[in-house]
C-alpha cells in the first residue's frame, strides 16, 4: 500500500492535460487548465518544492 503525505498537484494537472492533449496523432498542442485555485505567494520559490532524498520515491 502506498501512502500519500503530500499531493503532487502539478503532477495531477499535467496528467489531466496529457489525457486531453494525447501522445501521438491527436494534434492538440496545448491544454489550458482553468479554475484551479492557485495559492499565490510573494515568498514562494522552487527551493520549497524540493523533497529531501529520504522522502523521494524516485531516487
Amino acid at each position: 500500500t502506498i501512502r500519500i503525505k503530500r499531493t503532487a498537484i502539478a503532477d495531477e494537472l499535467a496528467s489531466a492535460a496529457e489525457l486531453v492533449i494525447g501522445q501521438t496523432n491527436e494534434a492538440i498542442p496545448v491544454a489550458i487548465i482553468r479554475g484551479y485555485p492557485y495559492p499565490k505567494s510573494e515568498t514562494a520559490n522552487a527551493t520549497k518544492m524540493m523533497r529531501p532524498p529520504e522522502e523521494d520515491l524516485f531516487i
